[in-house]
């Protein structure tokens, strides 16, 4: 399947689709997108005030594997703007909880514009992280992780949440504002 989507948007996928008791897809997908702001207000269906006019150009790609209960994208890579992210992620829904995992690697991470890309493809605000999840396992390692005026290098974390306990298995920061942290 290949598309050609308003916002100078291109999407592909190239795989196994399943239907029946088991629908799911499994394979390559890509989504480039040149102008976000236009490709968000087409997207959700109205004039976009929020995501898509704070995020820059993007292309998503990887394996992705879809299901009823879940999606997963390995040997992803993704570019926002200057930034490059590489890795995978996952959201699975189970009989009582919903569940999202990282392990991801970049040279730089804008969480705005991050945040900005979720909101635009998840289709809502994720202030709330419950909106999201119940629970969360995250591994991020950053050579640049920047949060609005908050600029930290060589960031590594290791964490989860799930029911109602926080887990830290590492969070080291080379640099921020001088001071460095493990």
């Amino acid at each position: 399947l290949t598309a050609r989507l308003p916002g100078q948007a291109n999407f592909s996928a190239d795989g196994q689709l399943s239907t029946g008791e088991s629908v799911g897809f499994g394979g390559p997908v890509r989504l480039a997108v040149g102008q976000p702001a236009i490709f968000a207000a087409w997207w959700r269906g109205k004039g976009e005030v929020g995501a898509g006019r704070l995020l820059a150009p993007f292309e998503l790609s990887g394996r992705a594997t879809v299901t009823m209960n879940g999606v997963a994208v390995e040997d992803m890579t993704a570019a926002i703007g200057d930034a490059t992210l590489k890795g995978s992620i996952s959201w699975a829904a189970g009989d009582a909880s919903r569940t999202l995992r990282t392990d991801l690697a970049a040279d730089r991470v804008d969480f705005t514009q991050v945040r900005a890309l979720a909101e635009l493809l998840g289709g809502r605000d994720l202030r709330d992280s419950s909106t999201v999840a119940d629970s969360f396992q995250i591994k991020l390692a950053a050579g640049e992780l920047r949060i609005e005026d908050l600029v930290m290098r060589d960031v590594k974390v290791d964490a989860g949440f799930a029911d109602g306990g926080l887990t830290v298995s590492e969070i080291e920061v080379g640099d921020i504002g001088g001071a460095r942290f493990s």
